[in-house]
């Protein structure tokens, strides 16, 4: 084989694995949306529908809409007010049931997502009617959530709830005898809320462990602690931004395909070079894949941007037939 021959060989290998490099970055960039996809996924919410009672001045939420249809045909003095905002009909990840009672005396409802206070009126109050649990929200931040502000009115005994921080503060300024007691839960700003970006503390423990054994090399006690304070879209996005963890030229820089007199495993004499001389470690690691793999299994286990990383695993079987091409 001549020198033209085999510079255009080595070209061409190379070539094909900075094609192979290539891909794996595309697929990153591929894997991630689908990874986060996959984890967001979930049902649409559904509108969550606000009436003002005129005879009770007080507010009557439902997410059935044949109920809101049963309230505007049979109730002249319940006046529509649209959607308030959005909510689950069945139970999802990170949501819990809210449940609504009918206060028989004052004709007005009471909402709670807490299992103690349902509990509590149930024993407590025989007055409350309990109608069930009415939609599904939840009780921690995150995007695409808004929190619920709950009110307790001393004149009449009945709640107000709302979403807007401007009819919060309106009322927390005009009406003193509006007792604002806290957020009640949390509710969702559209029917396609991102499930897959909760906010602080809003992704389960067993959730992020799960993550983590799918996205890296192997979950730790600090990263699984560090995905709920980011979320887990944060958590992604966080990878990305992580420096690579790549192959230097300043180390990958022979590039040749065949033994030289100081890449070689054979001396001059015939004798075998040891395996701790130069000559024999310039084999190894340039004529070989023992340097390659050995930083990637090292990458794997200690890099920090460990998304890419499984990403480049995920991808070996093509870069194995790439790298690999006999020519």
């Amino acid at each position: 084989m001549g020198a033209h021959t085999k510079a255009t060989t080595m070209l061409g290998r190379v070539q094909r694995c900075a094609r192979a490099g290539q891909r794996f970055v595309f697929a990153a960039v591929l894997v991630a949306p689908l990874l986060h996809a996959s984890i967001a996924c979930a049902a649409d919410a559904s509108a969550v529908y606000r009436f003002y009672n005129t005879r009770t001045a007080t507010h009557f939420y439902m997410i059935s809409a044949s109920e809101r249809d049963a309230v505007i045909a049979q109730y002249p003095w319940f006046t529509p007010e649209g959607v308030a905002f959005y909510a689950y009909t069945s139970s999802q990840l990170d949501t819990s049931p809210v449940y609504r009672f009918f206060n028989s005396q004052l004709g007005t409802h009471f909402y709670t997502i807490s299992e103690a206070e349902k509990n509590s009126v149930l024993v407590n109050y025989p007055v409350f009617t309990y109608e069930g649990p009415v939609y599904y929200a939840t009780t921690t931040t995150g995007d695409g959530r808004a929190p619920l502000y709950r009110f307790y009115n001393t004149r009449t005994g009945a709640h107000f709830y709302t979403t807007s921080a401007e009819e919060r503060d309106h009322v927390e300024l005009t009406w003193a005898w509006f007792t604002y007691e806290s957020i009640g839960y949390y509710v969702y700003t559209s029917s396609t809320p991102s499930m897959g970006n909760p906010g602080r503390g809003s992704v389960a423990t067993a959730d992020a462990w799960r993550l983590l054994d799918q996205a890296t090399f192997g979950a730790s006690q600090g990263e699984a602690a560090r995905v709920p304070s980011l979320g887990i879209a944060g958590w992604i996005d966080d990878q990305f931004a992580q420096p690579v963890s790549g192959y230097p030229d300043s180390k990958y820089n022979k590039i040749q395909l065949t033994r030289t007199p100081d890449c070689t495993t054979t001396a001059p004499d015939g004798t075998t070079y040891p395996a701790s001389s130069a000559e024999a470690i310039c084999v190894r690691d340039h004529l070989t894949l023992a340097m390659l793999q050995r930083d990637f299994f090292t990458n794997a286990v200690n890099a920090p941007d460990q998304l890419r990383q499984r990403i480049a695993w995920a991808l070996r079987p093509a870069s194995r037939a790439t790298c690999h091409t006999r020519t």
